[in-house]
């Protein structure tokens, strides 16, 4: 093994560690805010209201905030899983995509969901991770990205598929639709930079 296997092996334990430090300090902003809303329900209310300009702040909150154990822990796995690899392979267009893909979901929801409806969540930010990563695997040349968008397609593809053209009631497909066409549109932003 020469020094450069080495040191290329270091590097992605290095890259490794650090994605799942920054995945993991995602994770964790959301179950600390989630212990907040626990003691103040009224958080829940912060949400995203479609078309209104009473509380503008959930623009932004919304991703954050959950409406229960079972809703959290389904948006902590995917998101977990999305972003730590988003994390490991480009820590800059992980975060660019991520803010992007709030945005784009923030944006989409407000103008198309329900008016009088409440919009929380961070399955956008899901939704956008996936986004980043499918188009990215089609468009960068990369054959690390190619197999990544492969292995996350696989994963799951169905279910964000379903998330949008077929969702559960009370779930909002405008949020998912907002953060995969962000992470979507990021991903093809910034498919020549170097990842």
């Amino acid at each position: 093994m020469t020094l450069h296997h080495i040191s290329s092996s270091n590097d992605w334990r290095i890259r490794l560690g650090r994605g799942a430090q920054a995945a993991l300090s995602l994770i964790a902003l959301l179950w600390c805010i989630f212990l907040l809303q626990v003691l103040f329900p009224g958080l829940i209310g912060w949400g995203l209201r479609p078309r209104s300009f009473e509380a503008p702040q959930g623009l932004v909150l919304a991703h954050v905030l959950h409406g229960g154990v079972a809703h959290l822990v389904a948006n902590t796995v995917p998101l977990f899983f999305l972003s730590w690899l988003l994390w490991v392979w480009s820590p800059v267009l992980a975060l660019r995509s991520l803010l992007f893909s709030a945005a784009s979901a923030s944006l989409i929801t407000w103008v198309f969901a329900p008016a009088g409806s409440i919009h929380i969540g961070a399955s956008g930010l899901v939704f956008g991770c996936f986004g980043i990563i499918l188009v990215n695997g089609l468009f960068r040349r990369s054959l690390g990205w190619s197999a990544l968008a492969v292995l996350v397609a696989l994963l799951y593809g169905g279910g964000l598929a379903a998330g949008i053209l077929a969702p559960d009631q009370g779930v909002s497909w405008a949020m998912h639709a907002g953060g995969f066409l962000g992470g979507a549109y990021a991903g093809w932003m910034w498919r020549d930079r170097q990842a």
